[in-house]
């Protein structure tokens, strides 16, 4: 299907004369159901949580969250988007680091309650709000070896870790769990190897200081042919 302007209609009317004489994209849900497949099949009982910056399409969000996906956040327009197609009656993820104090309260109104941070201000900020809220840690991890490495971007070192895991509970802020972005274009699934022993360590200074870890988050970065 096509999305231009926010119309949706079929590949076949393509076949004929152009009626925009632009450049546009063509979506064909049914890529989309076969790649959730292969996914799922790949990883098996592992949930789905989709970027909506990556296609912020509603024919395209509207299929994943049919093939059971959840959705992660960059930004309040992207959860305001979601709501409006009525796609969020699961459990969503807050995904951007370094948010504003407004923006993280007003995703807490809007039914978001976990959120991915990397600093300790980013915990007392989100604490102020809601200390119901659950928190997922960015780790850095090494990735040299990948494409394009984006862990350097934003995570915490172990020993970063190991503070903020005491500040949040010291907060009252219960650390869910840990994200990681290896890069994109991974070839390779050692960078993967080495980033979860990585949490696997963290997992357990986080435990000691008495969060329940149930999420581990292994981001993106799987190879596409384009």
């Amino acid at each position: 299907m096509d999305c231009h302007g926010g119309l949706v209609v079929p590949p076949s009317s393509f076949f004929g004369p152009d009626p925009y004489e632009t450049p546009r994209l063509v979506l064909d849900p049914s890529k989309i159901v076969a790649q959730v497949n292969e996914f799922n099949a790949a990883f098996r009982g592992v949930t789905i949580c989709f970027p909506v910056k990556c296609c912020p399409v509603p024919v395209a969000l509207q299929t994943l969250y049919f093939m059971g996906c959840r959705f992660e956040y960059a930004s309040l327009g992207e959860i305001r988007e979601v709501r409006r197609l009525d796609l969020h009656r699961r459990p969503g993820i807050f995904g951007a680091p370094a948010r504003s104090p407004s923006d993280s309260a007003a995703a807490r109104s809007l039914g978001v309650d976990t959120f991915v941070i990397d600093s300790a201000d980013e915990a007392t900020n989100l604490a102020a709000i809601d200390t119901g809220s659950s928190v997922l840690v960015r780790l850095e991890v090494e990735s040299s070896d990948t494409t394009m490495p984006l862990s350097t971007k934003f995570g915490v070192t172990a020993a970063g870790n190991r503070e903020l895991a005491r500040v949040c509970a010291d907060l009252g802020l219960n650390i869910r769990g840990y994200v990681f972005h290896v890069g994109s274009q991974t070839r390779s699934a050692k960078p993967w190897a080495r980033a979860v022993e990585a949490t696997a360590a963290a997992i357990q200074v986080a435990a000691a200081a008495g969060h329940e870890i149930d999420t581990l988050d292994i981001g993106g970065g799987f190879t596409v042919p384009y």
